[in-house]
């Protein structure tokens, strides 16, 4: 009985692999494509400076009650259409926009009924313009520019998908990671990993799940619509994020259906004091240790969530 239990389980496991490899399927991006995406972006993060007396140090400035914690939002729902191809890369498209929120404010209506022709100059917003050819406003064109600085996304995920086989536990690779996750200019991916966990559905409507983890720096940057003659906020800052999260693709096209990644989020800043301490006075000249100017610090701690869905 032993023997003949042990021969049918060899045979099943022949039959039916335990992590049994799958293989993507290819799409491409050409002139006509389109599809539409949803991404949201938020951070939760509370403040603390130091105004170069210390922390602890009864003299040092305090940040109010409502600007020591912070939270941000911006979530949009928009249109993508490929209007041509410089070779492999898209030369030009077109954008509409359905929903735009930010900081839990609907601003959809600065953006409705609006069709947006952009460009591209290499890797970068060439132009864009309304489809009449006439210029948005400028805060508008600012927004426009910068919310599609990064078009090569679903072209990145394609090549990251396309054709690969991989199973159960083994992990895929991408060769543009600030393009896979529509990471901005001036922000690095640190490290990644993206390794498939799980496959459902039947053989016609596979759907692969990855476990994702990502470490991204950058530095403390100016606000949107500063001066460009400002100088930066800091003369020394950091910033970083912890992710992970699901992503889910679809295996007969290769194309992913979305992802959801969240996680700690830190920064901190240096500049040389300026302003008054708690009780009023001066501190700019003031000197610290080793006769020094003081140094004002800023640090912060929170949360971050990186998310988006498509739809083709």
């Amino acid at each position: 009985m032993k023997t003949r239990l042990l021969i049918v389980l060899v045979a099943l496991l022949i039959v039916t692999p335990l992590s049994a490899a799958i293989t993507f399927g290819n799409s491409t991006v050409a002139a006509g494509s389109s599809w539409t995406e949803t991404s949201r972006y938020g951070s939760s993060v509370d403040l603390v400076v130091d105004n170069g007396m210390g922390v602890d140090n009864p003299h040092n400035a305090t940040l109010p009650a409502t600007q020591s914690h912070q939270e941000i939002s911006i979530q949009r729902t928009k249109k993508i259409t490929v209007t041509s191809m410089q070779g492999q890369r898209i030369g030009g498209f077109q954008v509409e926009y359905t929903s735009v929120l930010v900081n839990g404010t609907d601003i959809s209506s600065t953006f409705a009924g609006n069709k947006y022709v952009i460009d591209i100059n290499g890797n970068h917003v060439g132009g864009v313009t309304y489809a009449d050819g006439s210029t948005p406003p400028a805060s508008e064109l600012a927004f426009v520019q910068t919310d599609n600085s990064n078009i090569g996304q679903v072209r990145e995920m394609a090549n990251t998908f396309g054709g690969e086989t991989v199973a159960v536990g083994g992990s895929l690779s991408a060769k543009n990671l600030d393009d896979l996750f529509d990471v901005q200019s001036g922000f690095n991916v640190d490290s990644y990993s993206m390794k498939l966990s799980s496959v459902s559905g039947d053989a016609d409507s596979q759907v692969a799940t990855f476990d994702v983890t990502l470490q991204i720096s950058g530095e403390v940057k100016k606000g949107k619509g500063s001066d460009p003659n400002a100088s930066a906020p800091f003369s020394t800052s950091s910033l970083h994020l912890s992710l992970s999260g699901p992503l889910h693709a679809d295996v007969g096209t290769g194309r992913v259906l979305d992802f959801s990644l969240s996680g700690d989020a830190t920064a901190g800043g240096q500049k040389e004091a300026k302003g008054k301490d708690k009780h009023g006075n001066d501190v700019v000249g003031k000197k610290g240790p080793n006769g020094a100017p003081r140094s004002q610090s800023i640090s912060a701690t929170g949360t971050a969530t990186l998310g988006a869905t498509f739809s083709y």
